[in-house]
C-alpha cells in the first residue's frame, strides 16, 4: 500500500481480558485498556483515530485473530480511496487474518466488484466477503435505501440482520470508524459478536441523535452520549 493508502485504513485490536501484572511490574498495567486502534488522523476530529479514541473511552493481545477492520476504501460519493493493487492486498493478505471486517455499502462494492442496492445484495456481499477469509463480516446498511438501517452480520454459519432507526441528520461524519471501534470495545468487554454488533449499532444511533451540530457542514456524532 502507498503512504496515501495508509492514512485511510483503520485497524482495531482487542483482547478479551487484561492479564494481571507479573510480580514486580508497575501497577499501572492493571489499568490498560484491552484495545488498540491503528489508523490515520482526521483533522476534523470526526473520524479516524479521533473517533476511535472517543469511542473506546466512552464504554468506559495483540494477536492477529483479534482484528476488527474498518476498510476505509471508498468515499460516500462512490470514489475509491485505495489503489487497485492495495485493494487486492486487502483481499488476499489482510482479510484472511481478520476477526471482523465492517464494510459499508461502497466498501463492500469495492471488495466484491458488484453493485449493492438492496438488503438481498448486501447479504450476498457478506457471504462473498466471508469467502475471502475473515471470521465474520458486518455489511453496514446506512448507505442503502429504506425506512430503517439494516446491517448484515455473517459468520460463516449464521446470517443475522441488525435493524435500527434511520436518523435524519447530515452530522454523520465518522460513523464507520465509530461503529468498528464500538464493536472492538464490546468484544474487549467479553460480549459475543452479535451482542457486540448490536451494542455498537445502538451506540452509533444515540450519537447521531445527539450530534453536536458543529459548523455548517457535515459534523461528527456525539461519542459521549449515554443511555
Amino acid at each position: 500500500m502507498t503512504q496515501r493508502d495508509h492514512q485511510y485504513f483503520i485497524i482495531l485490536f482487542y483482547r478479551s481480558s487484561i492479564p494481571e501484572p507479573a510480580a514486580g511490574r508497575k501497577r499501572f498495567l492493571r489499568y490498560q485498556l484491552p484495545a488498540l486502534a491503528i489508523t490515520g488522523s482526521d483533522s476534523s476530529g470526526g473520524g479516524g483515530i479521533q473517533a476511535d479514541l472517543k469511542t473506546l473511552a466512552a464504554p468506559g493481545s495483540l494477536d492477529l485473530p483479534n482484528l476488527v477492520v474498518a476498510p476505509v476504501m471508498a468515499a460516500e460519493s462512490g470514489g475509491k480511496l485505495l489503489a487497485d493493487d492495495a485493494v487486492a492486498t486487502v483481499r488476499t493478505a489482510l482479510l484472511p487474518r481478520v476477526r471482523v471486517v465492517t464494510p459499508n455499502r461502497r466498501e463492500a462494492e469495492v471488495l466484491t466488484g458488484r453493485p449493492i442496492a438492496s438488503a438481498a445484495e448486501a447479504r450476498d456481499a457478506a457471504r462473498r466477503i466471508h469467502d475471502m477469509g475473515p471470521a465474520a463480516v458486518i455489511v453496514t446498511g446506512g448507505h442503502l435505501p429504506g425506512g430503517e438501517v439494516v446491517d448484515v452480520l455473517f459468520d460463516g454459519r449464521d446470517l443475522i440482520e441488525l435493524r435500527g432507526a434511520r436518523i435524519d441528520t447530515v452530522h454523520r461524519h465518522g460513523t464507520g470508524c465509530t461503529f468498528a471501534a464500538a464493536v472492538a470495545a464490546a468484544l474487549a468487554l467479553g460480549r459475543a459478536l452479535p451482542e457486540a454488533a448490536q451494542a455498537a449499532k445502538r451506540y452509533v444511533e444515540r450519537g447521531l441523535r445527539r450530534a453536536p451540530r458543529i459548523g455548517r457542514g457535515r459534523g461528527p456524532l456525539d461519542h459521549f452520549e449515554r443511555e
